[in-house]
């Protein structure tokens, strides 16, 4: 065991400022805006470091109809990061070191918006759709980009004294980094149905989903799922009992060239 009498010190800021804004446009439209700056400085790691993150955040929310909804957001993200990075170099002479400080920066920007729309068909039947897309930029690496669209149509009723829920969605994803593209498209569909009886609360639940991905290992996956369950109160006891099964099919293919 060393005993020493050494006594370290360090030193760490945090600041954070950050400015808001909503306001009603007009009749059933909402706009809200936010940007914020935080600060981190410390030297309680091996190098010290300063960080700050900056970000934007901005939406839209509009009912033109009792049916029709719409909202738009955009979201932007800029992280800088310095640090100093020491090293030893060999002295002009006498064989003594010189500590040599050097500045390392890098920052990372991602800019991301958002748009979603959902239209009530009819008391039973509604459809809603969603697009986001996001760009990053980061020092000295690559741009990459990624986006996201989705489909889904909705069906709930009432039925043999119990409530029928449906769905069915439809979608697609891409990511590029550099000369690099992953990019999977998929179905899926669910089935619930609950009805109370005695107290008792049941319910059963079937989903199916498919995609394919397409990739430097391109693939196909297929799941499905059913689920069963009842709830109720025993002797001033709430019990639960479910019981679940799922089954998922994956192909995965190698493809190689030589010329």
């Amino acid at each position: 065991v060393f005993l020493t009498d050494q006594k370290s010190r360090t030193k760490t800021d945090q600041n954070n400022l950050q400015f808001s804004l909503n306001r009603k446009l007009w009749k059933n439209a909402f706009f809200d805006a936010v940007a914020s700056r935080s600060r981190y400085d410390t030297d309680a790691t091996t190098l010290p470091q300063n960080r700050r993150y900056d970000t934007f955040r901005t939406g839209l929310n509009a009912r033109p109809t009792s049916r029709l909804a719409m909202n738009f957001r955009m979201n932007y993200v800029s992280d800088l990061n310095a640090m100093l990075i020491g090293s030893v170099l060999p002295g002009s002479s006498g064989g003594s070191n010189a500590l040599l400080l050097a500045p390392l920066e890098s920052r990372t920007r991602y800019l991301t918006y958002t748009g979603a729309g959902s239209y009530e068909i009819s008391r039973e039947l509604s459809v809603r759709s969603t697009y986001r897309h996001g760009i990053g930029k980061f020092t000295g690496r690559s741009d990459n980009s990624d986006t996201a669209w989705n489909n889904a149509l909705q069906y709930r009723r009432n039925l043999l004294g119990g409530r029928l829920n449906s769905s069915y969605s439809m979608g697609m994803y891409r990511f590029e980094n550099g000369g690099a593209e992953t990019s999977s498209q998929g179905h899926s569909g669910a089935l619930t149905f609950s009805k109370a009886v005695r107290g008792w609360e049941h319910f059963g639940t079937f989903q199916y989903s498919t995609s394919n991905i397409e990739s430097l290992l391109p693939g196909h996956m297929n799941i499905l799922s059913g689920e069963f369950g009842s709830s109720g109160m025993v002797r001033r006891w709430r019990t639960i009992g479910t019981f679940r099964y799922e089954q998922s099919d994956s192909v995965f293919n190698t493809e190689a060239k030589n010329q």
